[in-house]
């Protein structure tokens, strides 16, 4: 049979990616009409899901082979002078959506376990990249579609028409990211996961080493992957800078005639705009918080935790629980919402600083807020510890949760008794949702509603509820 699902094709000894496992509707035959295939049953959509990984890596190692190779030893024609149809062919199909998928995933143990296909995407883009008609589909913005659409495939056989999500009644469709823009975010994660791996290479659990050697060596070819795309791009002159992508004008999203009139642009949200893509890189980092002492130890000057730093430079973290930071860390590179900065030490990722910016429409629009944060060897089955600095040298108290000598008051950290579902949960609790509650929940616009009830059994300061306030 030919068409979706029964090519007839086998790639480096792939069978066809339909073959096997049954297509929509049954097979196809030359003529465009039905066989005699096997109907949609639950068995065959069973067979489909217990094999999806084994489909999904074909598919891609399929591709790579079929996609035009110009730097080839043996290149031919088509990989020389490719048909421009390739463009619409790739962007129209559900490619773009299923790449998007697995490049949005944050989850380090998921790249491990799915090994295979992560290695045949990175080949996959890495392909792309080398000719003009398919790194296209990297660069460049992609099409909403409408869910519970057909994809291309249907579309040829007149199954249905493609639909795709629209802005407005004047035609202009929904564009999504580029693909490449979630590939760097993927990227930034492998970064963080390596930065921390290093520390647990030198672990005395097998276990947790392979885990480790598997994560570091995928990381490490996605990192090498970026590498080579990019070095690839610049060769065909493409870029790959988000601003390029999304200062692109709304109206080419249009798929129609139909030109929008549209309105002068507005700068605050062009300002909006590039803030957020400069958080975006500025977001997470490694660096290098202590000082080398004369007597060979390290000085953590200014940093809150010094001491605890100092009381467990010699204890050994739980080897899962270690694995379980790095991971977490890895997911916090690319997970924060703009105006939260994190930095993590480079030889002791449990000691942290953060930034938080005061949103907007809020009385700490404008500020910069300081914090601390030391991940206690009990991580993650206790919470963490947080400190805010930004007290005016202990003088101010900016909130009935952050008081004047540092203290953050907050049900996550254990410091607030509010309801069992807002205490932290060992392995289910994260650093990120840290940092968003205290962005969202204590920097708010109306900061004397927040609750400040003192319980006695957990805090000891005064009851007095002007005792270190900011007062007009």
């Amino acid at each position: 049979s030919v068409g979706p699902g029964g090519t007839g094709y086998s790639v480096e000894g792939y069978a066809s990616v339909g073959s096997g496992y049954g297509w929509r509707g049954g097979s196809r035959s030359r003529g465009g009409g039905r066989g005699r295939g096997v109907a949609t049953s639950q068995s065959n959509l069973s067979a489909l899901a217990a094999h999806w990984e084994e489909i999904l890596e074909r598919v891609f190692k399929t591709l790579i082979h079929f996609l035009p190779s110009p730097y080839a030893s043996d290149a031919q024609v088509y990989d020389l002078l490719p048909h421009p149809s390739i463009t619409s062919l790739l962007s129209l199909s559900t490619l773009p959506e299923l790449l998007a998928s697995l490049l949005r995933n944050d989850s380090v143990d998921d790249w491990i376990k799915r090994a295979g296909v992560y290695g045949a995407v990175l080949g996959l883009l890495r392909r792309m990249a080398d000719c003009e008609v398919s790194v296209e589909m990297l660069v460049g913005k992609g099409w909403e579609r409408k869910g519970g659409g057909v994809g291309i495939g249907e579309w040829m056989w007149e199954e249905g028409d493609v639909e795709w999500e629209l802005v407005d009644t004047g035609g202009r469709i929904v564009r999504s990211p580029p693909l490449y823009e979630y590939f760097k975010k993927l990227t930034k994660q492998s970064e963080a996961f390596l930065a921390g791996a290093s520390q647990l290479l030198d672990g005395e659990s097998n276990e947790v080493d392979e885990v480790v050697v598997q994560g570091a060596s995928l990381c490490g070819d996605i990192i090498a992957a970026r590498s080579d795309i990019e070095r690839t791009m610049a060769i065909l002159g493409k870029s790959t800078s988000s601003s390029s992508s999304n200062n692109q004008d709304a109206s080419s999203g249009s798929l129609s005639k139909t030109h929008s009139k549209g309105k002068a642009r507005d700068p605050k949200v062009d300002m909006e705009r590039e803030y957020s893509i400069a958080c975006e890189g500025l977001a997470f980092e490694h660096i290098n918080m202590g000082r080398p002492t004369a007597s060979g130890g390290v000085l953590y000057q200014g940093y809150n935790y010094a001491k605890e730093l100092e009381q467990t430079a010699g204890s050994t973290r739980n080897p899962k629980d270690r694995l379980h930071l790095i991971k977490e860390l890895s997911a916090v590179s690319t997970g924060l919402p703009p105006g939260i900065w994190v930095r993590v030490d480079e030889v002791r990722n449990d000691a942290i600083k953060i930034m938080i910016a005061g949103p907007e429409g809020t009385p700490y629009a404008g500020g910069l807020f300081e914090f601390d944060c030391f991940m206690p060897l009990e991580y993650p089955n206790k919470p963490p510890l947080m400190h805010l600095h930004t007290t005016g040298g202990g003088r101010v108290r900016f909130n009935p949760n952050l008081y004047n000598n540092g203290k953050v008051c907050l049900s996550l950290l254990g410091t607030w008794a509010g309801r069992p579902e807002e205490q932290w949960f060992p392995y289910k609790s994260t650093l990120s949702q840290v940092l968003i509650s205290i962005q969202s929940m204590i920097f708010v616009d109306a900061p004397f509603f927040n609750e400040f009830v003192i319980v006695s059994d957990i805090f000891t300061e005064p009851h007095d509820l002007t005792n270190g306030l900011l007062t007009p």
